[in-house]
């Protein structure tokens, strides 16, 4: 006669058989409450096993992809690996390095006038307590500056861009929206200032070299000029 119960964990270690309803009914309840917890926690211990089973054959099938696509990347004694190729190729290209690797940086700084400048410039307690000068209050207003740095080190290009306040407003003639400091953080002013200049720094390297963008003077309006021109394209340079 077939059983009426069937256990996923019937023939492992400490496998007790179902017990019949007369012989359940005549436990007490602390037997009832092991009995319930013996039942549970083997079962629990069976499927826990079998899902270790599972996950060992899961992790020994991906040590073997990892083995096949290690050698695809170093090769072999037969057959080149992508490392390989790609170094080959990439010696045939590296000249395209030097005009498209370079660092971006956005600074701010303090600009005085000459005339400030000779008065404080042998008076060092001057510099740090001065809030006036001909009458009128001294105020910060920081000049923005882009920084541009070829990745050798070999050229060094500052481009001026102007105060926070025209620099905000050129930002939202190119991106529109609000751009006012209420609205948007220095910092975020920053990314976006990189967004543009990036792209348009590779853009003029590219089409001249970095003795000629060195040279040249990249006002705020060519740099407009230039996003407006380029359109879609613009992002292609970034």
């Amino acid at each position: 006669m077939k059983k009426e119960k069937k256990f996923r964990s019937e023939g492992d270690v400490f496998f007790m058989d179902y017990l019949p309803d007369e012989v359940f009914d005549n436990l007490s309840e602390s037997e009832r409450e092991s009995y319930r917890l013996y039942r549970n926690n083997h079962r629990w211990i069976h499927d826990g096993n079998e899902k270790i089973k599972r996950l060992e054959s899961q992790i020994q099938k991906l040590k073997e992809e990892i083995k096949i696509t290690k050698g695809k990347i170093k090769g072999d004694d037969y057959h080149d690996g992508w490392e390989s190729i790609m170094k080959k190729n990439y010696t045939n290209i590296s000249f395209l390095s030097k005009k498209f690797e370079f660092y971006c940086s956005v600074g701010f700084r303090n600009r005085k006038s000459k005339s400030v400048k000779n008065q404080t410039r042998f008076n060092k307690e001057l510099v740090r307590t001065q809030s006036q000068y001909d009458g009128k209050e001294l105020t910060s207003n920081p000049k923005i500056y882009i920084r541009i740095e070829s990745s050798d080190k070999k050229y060094l290009k500052n481009i001026y861009v102007g105060d926070e306040e025209k620099t905000r407003e050129m930002i939202q003639r190119l991106r529109g929206g609000d751009w006012g400091s209420e609205k948007v953080s220095v910092h975020r002013l920053k990314i976006e200032l990189r967004e543009i200049y990036v792209p348009y720094s590779r853009y003029q390297i590219y089409h001249s070299n970095w003795e000629s963008f060195k040279g040249d003077t990249h006002s705020v309006q060519k740099v407009e000029d230039w996003v407006v021109k380029m359109g879609y394209k613009f992002k292609e340079w970034s």
